[in-house]
């Protein structure tokens, strides 16, 4: 009893989770159930006609089964042609129909794929910024590209295909049944031998090759993305066989799971045809002892028939019910994922379905209300009481040692940590509750550009498409961050490649496209993280004169060392009054 318990609470587990995953994609479903239940039917009508055209072929006045219609127009020699060539036909038509079905259901599986990779990217987006700080990138990378790919193929397409796969099996069951409910007694016998012994020894083999694959399939991606992010440094601290150790180490786990895969995924089909040969062999030393050759063979004619359909559709129950128990793990993951998405429900930031390129309304003022914030696990808040006041036009500097919280305000002004106390306000209202009228006001230009691998003009209108982008606005942006210069030396001008992270462009030219991407959205408030830092003399000045050609026209909250930078500043934070920290 213990174990149908079991049994039982572990089907309803599946049940609970794929209806969580599969949402209301099960509205799809019906479509394809109703081609399987055709495609069954007409195996069904396909292996019945078997026997009686094996019959007329002995015998031309054989007497045909009550259920054909037109009895006489199967009878005597027409009626053999005619009946080989209505067996022809529904074989055509089924194999038509079995195509079309598969077609579905890989429709509708790549289909839920495509719908899942784009929900959960989605919710991905929309999380709170804490959320992100807690996660390797990898991992979710995984979660959106193998994890869905694994449950359409491993999960959905497996229920669909066991669907129609039990529905053959059952007709074809029930029309042998009718014919010999011995033979069919033994086969059942010989096939749940099979499904125990595969059960047994290679399901649980199975599931650790599966889950050993999306282990290392993560462990690869996470290598070669932190080879070739790193590339400089790796390559001056010449550690680059460090990284393709790392990789050789997952690809070989990769290759020692794929193998098992493999191996452990032919055996149910090899276990079958042993037992349906078996089958065979039996049914026939059996029916021979003192049969009548005429009335043996349409018997054997249609077992035989059915065992060639059966046989496959067999492995395929078999092999399809290994890969739903083996894949559960994969359920888990994206349930997982799910439910501390659905958790996060009150904070998931809305998405807006088209870009922003102007501010709702003029910014007047930033108010941060006595600050509080600490991370997840510290021991002290990185914030303690902040309150500053910027009004709009001004140039407010944030300035501390290291770690004293400056990136962490920053975040917290952007609207990307939520404090723990107090409130940010812009022009009287609360930032966190209107944080899309916020972010059309407010600009990011980090001391490390987000340039995508893709022309100037893409890179500084981010996410707007081609036909959209406003060609005198682009120019605009351009010369206000003094990158006229920069455009006209470059082979194509704005539509010249950048390459991956802006490689093909300076720091310095990196750090004004940034600035020209802010003023193309028509950002009032500009937030500087360490702008210069990281740029030599020369180029440093070059981008200050464009910093400082905004002062006026932007409001600048900067985040420096520069004695440039705070030099013009109305208003200086000092963090190190506020970090919390000794």
């Amino acid at each position: 009893m213990s174990y149908i318990r079991s049994n039982l609470h572990s089907l309803q587990s599946f049940v609970s989770d794929f209806l969580v995953v599969i949402g209301n994609g099960w509205r799809r479903l019906p479509g394809a159930l109703a081609l399987m239940l055709l495609a069954m039917a007409l195996d069904l009508l396909g292996v019945a006609l078997v026997a009686p055209f094996l019959s007329l072929l002995l015998s031309p006045s054989a007497p045909l089964p009550g259920w054909m219609p037109l009895g006489a127009l199967w009878q005597g020699e027409s009626g053999l042609r005619s009946l080989g060539a209505a067996l022809l036909g529904v074989f055509a038509i089924k194999g038509c129909v079995t195509d079309w079905t598969q077609k579905t259901i890989t429709w509708l599986t790549e289909s839920e794929r495509a719908r899942l990779m784009d929900r959960l990217l989605g919710a991905f987006q929309a999380m709170p910024y804490e959320y992100h700080l807690s996660r390797n990138s990898a991992e979710l990378v995984n979660a959106v590209v193998w994890y869905t790919q694994a449950y359409t193929s491993g999960i959905l397409a497996a229920l669909l295909r066991l669907a129609a796969d039990l529905l053959v099996f059952l007709a074809l069951g029930a029309l042998l049944a009718f014919s010999s409910a011995a033979a069919v007694a033994l086969l059942l016998v010989l096939l749940a031998v099979v499904f125990v012994v595969v059960g047994k020894f290679v399901r649980p083999r199975l599931a650790r090759a599966y889950h050993l694959g999306a282990q290392q399939s993560q462990a690869v991606m996470e290598s070669v993305t932190q080879a070739l992010a790193g590339l400089r440094e790796v390559r001056i601290l010449g550690r680059e066989q460090y990284f393709r150790d790392r990789l050789r180490a997952a690809a070989a786990g990769l290759v020692e799971s794929s193998a098992s895969q493999a191996a452990f995924g032919l055996i149910p089909r090899h276990a079958i045809e042993i037992a349906v040969v078996a089958f065979l062999v039996l049914l026939v030393w059996v029916t021979h002892q003192g049969g009548n050759a005429q009335n043996l063979v349409p018997l054997l004619g249609t077992f035989a028939v059915a065992a060639v359909r059966l046989m496959p559709a067999s492995t395929s129950v078999l092999s399809n019910w290994n890969n739903l128990r083996s894949y559960r793990f994969v359920l888990r993951e994206l349930v997982a994922h799910l439910s501390a998405i659905d958790a996060q429900k009150p904070a998931l930031r809305p998405i807006a379905d088209t870009p922003v390129t102007a501010p709702a309304e003029d910014f007047r003022e930033l108010r941060v209300d006595n600050i509080r914030f600490t991370y997840a696990g510290a021991s002290a808040p990185a914030l303690n009481g902040v309150s500053v006041s910027i009004a709009a036009g001004e140039v407010a500097a944030l300035i501390g040692r290291s770690g004293a919280g400056k990136s962490t305000l920053a975040d917290v002004i952007l609207g990307l940590l939520r404090p723990q106390s107090g409130a940010v306000y812009v022009n009287g209202w609360d930032v966190a509750a209107n944080i899309q009228r916020w972010h059309r006001m407010v600009a990011y230009i980090p001391q490390t550009v987000y340039l995508i691998d893709d022309s100037l003009r893409r890179n500084i209108a981010l996410g707007v498409p081609d036909a959209e982008i406003d060609a005198a606005k682009l120019m605009q942006a351009v010369s206000d961050a003094q990158l006229d210069e920069v455009v006209a030396g470059l082979p194509s001008g704005l539509d010249t490649e950048v390459g991956e992270r802006g490689t093909r462009l300076s720091g310095g030219q990196r750090q004004r496209v940034a600035i020209a991407r802010a003023l193309y959205y028509d950002r009032s408030v500009l937030v500087l993280d360490e702008a210069t830092s990281a740029l030599d003399a020369e180029t440093e000045e070059a981008v200050v004169r464009t910093i400082k050609g905004l002062h006026g026209r932007r409001t600048l909250i900067v985040i420096a060392h520069k004695p440039d930078l705070v030099a013009n500043a109305s208003t200086v934070v000092n963090l190190n009054l506020y970090s919390g920290k000794d």
